[in-house]
């Protein structure tokens, strides 16, 4: 490790009638070329310290810099002349004893060089560590970073006003200086949970850092975990990550590399997450996403700055993704898009920290009204068969079947809602598609259509389906 030292070491020949005399007895040391400089014979240095010399003479009562000859004797460190002779810079790369020597017309002076180790006046520092997530009931073994000026090894470690999370492995540094410890969520807890640390390195305590962390159920391969919420009714569910593809097997799958599966009714959507099998998930139901968890998942996204314009939960717009302009909420992209690459946009994220892909845009989503009730269950058709406000309602229409738990509209990016008076209807879609703007209602977290057929199925509308444990 290399400090620069900024010290200046200056070589002063006293004046005599203007002419340049003897260099001896005339070393100093400063900061810059002032006459205030104090006289000095020995310099100590710490290993790797920079320092540059000057040599100056007097003439007329002032300070000018004068060339000379400049050498290093014994081996302690790197000596680099500068311009011409006027000043040098060396730099302390060896410990021990040495010295540097100037000449000029046969007039000599040399002065004493020591390099010493390092002092250790530093402690080691910790970092924050933010977004993690870790299985519930199950131990995760986490590493806690740190810096040291010194490259000081951590020898111990601490933790601290630990919050719904329980120290299952003790913190311990090994002879490496790595920092790790097993923490495990209360007992069936799922939530936030937080811990504070230090660490210890050659007698010295670092600062107090901070884990956040989410405890969350475990999922499926690109499923990700979403919390529930009691006034939707629902539980902790897993959702898939992006929209449902064709595995070219006929299997619906959650995957970035592919299109997204549309052309299909909302009962063939119903009926293709119904069949999805893992053996590692058998003990819950794979199943189309129903309207309540679109809900748990929808308000979740409105209660992030991540996904709102401005940084700042309320204020401009929600991010909409792929829906057929490109302005500050969305944009204009392939219809409907896939793949990776893709304009972040499209990308949403929950309290879980984790990601979900065109919840809003690309293409709509066929809605399961009710969960768990063993069938495709259609939604209210007694709602005015108009593009409304998501804040307005009409019908048996509640506030927590459709909108936001916030004051926002269309103007924020939330969407609209289109009702149905026809007993026929009622086969309910959320999302929006990528030619939304286009065409009139907007897509957005919160869009919603409960006008299609049994028999609908389109080139703009998918499915998404949920694994409830």
């Amino acid at each position: 490790m290399f400090r620069l030292v900024f010290v200046s070491l200056i070589f002063l020949i006293s004046c005599r009638s203007n002419v340049e005399v003897d260099l001896n007895n005339s070393l100093y040391l400063s900061k810059n070329n002032s006459v205030n400089a104090n006289l000095v014979d020995n310099v100590s240095l710490e290993l790797g310290d920079i320092v540059t010399l000057y040599s100056v003479t007097k003439k007329n009562n002032s300070y000018t810099n004068i060339p000379v000859k400049w050498s290093l004797l014994e081996n302690i460190g790197e000596l680099t002349v500068k311009n011409a002779g006027y000043y040098a810079e060396f730099k302390a790369t060896v410990l021990g004893q040495g010295y540097i020597q100037i000449e000029d017309n046969g007039k000599v002076k040399k002065i004493t060089i020591d390099v010493v180790p390092i002092s250790d006046t530093s402690a080691p520092i910790t970092t924050n560590i933010t977004e993690l997530q870790i299985i519930k009931d199950t131990e995760s073994v986490l590493t806690l970073n740190y810096t040291d000026a010194d490259s000081d090894l951590a020898q111990s470690c601490t933790l601290t006003n630990l919050s719904n999370i329980v120290e299952s492995t003790t913190c311990f540094c090994d002879v490496a200086g790595v920092c790790t410890v097993g923490v495990t969520g209360t007992t069936n807890y799922t939530g936030s949970a937080s811990f504070d640390f230090e660490v210890s390195a050659n007698g010295k305590t670092s600062n107090v850092s901070n884990v956040s962390l989410a405890v969350v159920i475990d999922c499926p391969s690109e499923y990700i975990p979403v919390f529930g919420n009691t006034t939707l009714g629902t539980t902790d569910f897993c959702v898939m990550k992006y929209e449902a593809k064709d595995d070219g097997g006929g299997n619906a799958i959650s995957s970035e590399s592919q299109t997204p599966w549309v052309n299909n009714t909302a009962d063939d959507a119903y009926g293709l997450c119904d069949a999805i099998t893992d053996g590692s998930f058998s003990s819950g139901e794979f199943a189309l996403i129903s309207n309540p968890e679109w809900m748990t998942i929808a308000r979740d996204i409105e209660n992030n700055a991540l996904n709102w314009s401005s940084g700042v939960v309320g204020t401009g717009c929600v991010f909409n993704g792929n829906y057929g302009t490109d302005d500050t909420c969305g944009y204009d992209g392939v219809d409907p898009e896939f793949g990776s690459g893709r304009n972040t946009k499209a990308r949403l994220f929950l309290s879980t920290y984790s990601p979900i892909w065109d919840f809003s845009g690309n293409v709509w989503e066929s809605v399961d009204w009710v969960a768990g009730d063993g069938v495709f269950t259609r939604s209210p058709t007694n709602a005015n068969n108009s593009w409304m406000q998501v804040t307005t309602l009409s019908g048996s229409i509640t506030a927590n079947d459709l909108g936001p738990f916030g004051s926002y509209n269309s103007s924020n990016a939330m969407g609209k809602w289109f009702g149905s008076y026809d007993t026929a209807r009622g086969y309910t879609v959320r999302g929006g598609d990528y030619d939304d703007i286009a065409s009139g209602p907007g897509t957005g977290i919160y869009s919603m259509a409960l006008n299609n057929e049994i028999s609908t199925m389109a080139s703009y509308i998918g499915f998404r389906c949920v694994y409830r444990p």
